[in-house]
């Protein structure tokens, strides 16, 4: 297989992709009870899709399948099928047996076995009755295949000599040209005049007057124009089918080939008038273009992105040092300024082609709550919200494994068997809470279970078992609930398909750190138990503000910052060895000493000599870190520590300065989040 082949077929198994995504999603609609006649449809595209591209590239396993499995959604958006329970889940069970067809294809490994699946269709197609005849007169309609709004030409629209109304039995007639973009984009007319060919269709002619001479002919033109017939028992929309992925700007025009009506000759006319040796118009048929009119769009590959972001960042490093070498009067006479301001520009517009909606994510989980559901027989309701949260694409990636463990082990370790639901008074079906949401510069991803919670005795037992902790050791709730994020860690008490290998947890935490974020549990015995993962909204720039600690220079992400505050003398004050508090405005916040935080010595150690810039979480409140000074103000490029440093708690990366120094970027969530409550004033007189 040549490599333009295999880059078109790589673009083929992307649409698949996103058509099962879309199947997904529609039938999971259906499923919940929406009967919108468009969700319908919009399934029958997307696995429509999926079964031309497979018979034009050869998978017939994927295009045997799929032909089934359109043919029962065509009878349901028909009408002819009603889409009760039972007919749902075999959908359901289609699309899961589609997508390992789609994965099987992708790999080059065997079709899956797909004969009890395959079986239901047809059993459901056996009872579906044959279309009624549709004997209304010729209207030629575009079905919305792509998303576009319906089209509907009716030949009385035309000032031409009335038809008469064609026959449903007539033959049709097909007139095809492929484009130049339609070869260049693999639109192989053989492979498409077969397809009508494998309906009972037959090539009449072919025109060739298009072609040039030989010496001026382009290797990669279009000149050939096919006339075809094919039975006029056929619906239009199935020849129609076979046309799916040509490019917009080749000819395809399909009419009923009814003969028009000859015109009355005049008996006696008096006088001749010249006539106008050109024909009167036909009727113009109906000519398929698919242009969009949401605008044009182009696949573009994710290095040639990720590339194009490293070359911003470079220009945001060397901006930064034009900054440090240029005083400000210089600054504004080279406008640089302006130029900071057209670089911020061009980042945002990177980034936001690399943003992709966090519901590619989530997509994946209905499946596995499926499988789940049939291996533990537990009932689960699954609840989303916040899916059109958008993120960047490699964090979208990265989740995907994460989410897989935490949702499989919300199911088997969360959520009780049924009888255990309903003698403790609760619904017999759980329930998993699915969301997301953007705060400042972070994600916030959280999967709730309303199962029985966290049995820390059996935690804490196991970890004594496992060595993990002392026989004697004191541990908080949480302490202990951070333990099943060990490597290694599991409860089960024997080995399963779902659990009990002690590979679960510990990978969603080494996951989610190695993408800057970190992982939040909270539990409750008999409510049940949250996973939060926190995650950067970006893996690339950010404003920061750069700190000094002990003679080092740290960048702080500008979005978590309040305000920054010096301290007057008794402004601090210590409620234990180990915690401080600044009074503010009557409140009473937290204190963070970052230099002892990470270990720097050398650091300032009075509060008035030094800095506390308040930061805010959303889950911790505000909490003030004490710096030495604060030098500046600057647009910083990420660079991760992965490939280099293990995470460490308390860093989010590291970023070249604008005099070629290192400087560490903070995590803010990470550092206060070891940071006591907020106290009030009341709290402390006590």
């Amino acid at each position: 297989m040549s490599d333009d082949l295999d880059a078109i077929q790589a673009i083929f198994f992307e649409e698949c992709a996103e058509g099962l995504v879309a199947a997904e999603a529609g039938l999971s609609q259906l499923a919940a009870g929406s009967r919108d006649p468009e969700v319908i449809a919009a399934v029958f595209r997307a696995v429509h899709s999926i079964k031309g591209g497979s018979g034009a590239f050869g998978h017939e396993a994927l295009l045997g399948f799929s032909h089934r499995f359109e043919n029962v959604l065509d009878a349901l958006r028909a009408g002819r099928l009603a889409p009760t329970e039972p007919l749902l889940q075999l959908l359901l069970q289609s699309s899961d047996m589609l997508a390992d067809h789609v994965a099987a294809a992708r790999a080059g490994a065997p079709a899956p076995a797909d004969e009890a699946v395959a079986a239901q269709l047809d059993a459901w197609m056996i009872a579906d009755p044959p279309a009624p005849i549709d004997t209304a007169p010729a209207v030629a309609t575009q079905e919305d295949e792509f998303g576009f709004a319906p089209i509907a030409v009716s030949f009385e629209d035309f000032d031409a000599p009335a038809l008469p109304a064609a026959d449903p039995t007539t033959a049709w007639s097909i007139r095809f040209r492929p484009s130049s973009a339609a070869l260049a984009n693999g639109g192989e007319a053989l492979l498409l005049l077969r397809e009508v060919e494998r309906l009972g269709g037959e090539v009449l002619s072919c025109d060739c007057t298009a072609l040039p001479p030989l010496g001026e002919m382009d290797p990669e033109g279009a000149y050939l124009l096919w006339t075809l017939s094919a039975p006029g028992e056929l619906a239009e929309d199935e020849l129609r089918d076979c046309f799916d992925f040509v490019a917009p700007d080749s000819l395809i025009e399909i009419e009923r080939a009814v003969e028009r009506a000859p015109e009355p000759t005049p008996v006696e006319p008096v006088a001749m008038v010249p006539q106008d040796p050109t024909p009167p118009p036909s009727p113009p048929p109906f000519v398929e273009r698919r242009q969009s009119d949401r605008g044009e769009s182009i696949r573009v590959d994710l290095a040639k992105l990720d590339g194009l972001l490293n070359l911003v960042g470079e220009l945001v490093i060397r901006n930064s040092i034009l900054a440090d070498r240029l005083g400000p009067t210089e600054q504004d006479r080279v406008e640089l300024p302006q130029l900071s301001r057209l670089t911020r520009s061009i980042q945002d517009m990177v980034m936001s082609l690399r943003a992709q909606p966090i519901q590619q994510a989530f997509n994946r989980v209905p499946r596995i709550l499926r499988e789940l559901e049939s291996e533990t027989g537990k009932k689960v309701l699954l609840e989303v919200s916040g899916e059109a949260t958008e993120v960047d694409k490699r964090v979208v990636e990265r989740i995907s494994d994460p989410l897989t463990h935490m949702i499989r082990n919300a199911v088997d370790h969360g959520i009780e068997p049924v009888e255990q639901r309903l003698a403790a008074g609760k619904p017999a079906a759980g329930t998993i809470r699915l969301s997301a949401q953007q705060r400042g510069g972070r994600i916030i991803l959280r999967v709730e279970d309303d199962g029985g919670g966290i049995n820390r005795e059996a935690v804490r037992a196991r970890a004594i078992e496992r060595g993990l902790i002392a026989a004697d050791a004191i541990l908080s709730d949480e302490e202990i609930d951070q333990l099943i994020c060990a490597p290694g860690f599991s409860t089960a008490a024997t080995i399963s398909n779902i659990s009990g290998r002690g590979v679960g947890m510990d990978v969603v935490r080494s996951n989610i750190e190695g993408l800057g974020g970190r992982v939040e549990i909270a539990s409750e015995p008999g409510v049940g138990t949250s996973f939060t993962l926190v995650l950067p909204l970006t893996l690339a720039i950010l404003d920061g503000m750069v700190v000094r600690l002990g003679g080092q220079r740290f960048v702080l992400p500008l979005q978590s910052v309040v305000e920054s505050v010096r301290p007057e003398p008794g402004q601090v004050s210590a409620l234990t060895p180990d915690s401080e508090v600044i009074e503010l405005r009557g409140s009473y916040l937290p204190l963070r000493r970052l230099a002892e935080f990470f270990g720097i010595r050398g650091a300032e150690e009075k509060p008035e000599n030094g800095l506390v810039i308040v930061v805010e979480d959303g889950s911790a409140g505000q909490v003030g870190l004490f710096v030495d000074t604060v030098d500046d103000r600057r647009e910083v490029v990420i660079k991760s520590l992965d490939q280099n440093l293990h995470p460490i708690r308390g860093l989010g990366g590291a970023t070249v300065l604008g005099d070629g120094s290192i400087a560490l970027i903070l995590d803010v969530d990470a550092i206060i989040g070891t940071a006591p409550a907020v106290r009030q004033p009341r709290e402390l007189a006590a």
